[in-house]
């Protein structure tokens, strides 16, 4: 069964329409308990530096969980951290436990059957500049982090 999804009248993409309905390259695709993250990650493109939005639906109503990013731009060009780029960090670690654990926990915790996984490419923009507006934006119109987000750190010259 394929698991990706389209990204068109997605909760997510009205949000944060302003900061992301102009990158071309991106995806969603459901996670639930039965299913591997890291293989439901295989098609995203290798090495790429981007953000990404863990997501699942709680009393109908679609509620953010985490928004992260991977890689960051230094000195005009994109700087990989992990293996993989955005994929690799898409399944990579939570709160020191693997991503496909902890996000089946979750789902446990919270009652809920499947979580949504977002990604966007944000080409030659600094991830980490996009991922800070994602989580103030988020922030401003909801009164708190997202679930597992738990603090908004602005590195050095990022407002540059």
């Amino acid at each position: 069964m394929d698991k990706t999804l389209t990204l068109e009248n997605s909760i997510i993409m009205e949000f944060f329409a302003d900061i992301l309905d102009k990158y071309s390259e991106k995806g969603c695709f459901i996670f639930t308990y039965k299913d591997n993250l890291r293989s439901l990650c295989s098609y995203i493109p290798e090495n790429l530096c981007g953000v990404y939005v863990f997501s699942t639906i709680i009393e109908n109503e679609e509620k953010i969980l985490y928004i992260g990013c991977s890689g960051h731009i230094e000195n005009g060009n994109p700087v990989y951290r992990k293996k993989h780029g955005l994929k690799g960090r898409i399944y990579g670690k939570q709160e020191k436990t693997p991503r496909n654990k902890f996000y089946k926990q979750v789902m446990n915790d919270l009652g809920v059957s499947a979580i949504k996984v977002y990604w966007f490419n944000t080409e030659n923009e600094d991830p980490e500049y996009i991922e800070y507006r994602m989580i103030l934006k988020y922030i401003v119109e909801n009164g708190e982090f997202p679930m597992f987000n738990n603090k908004l750190e602005r590195k050095i010259n990022k407002a540059i």
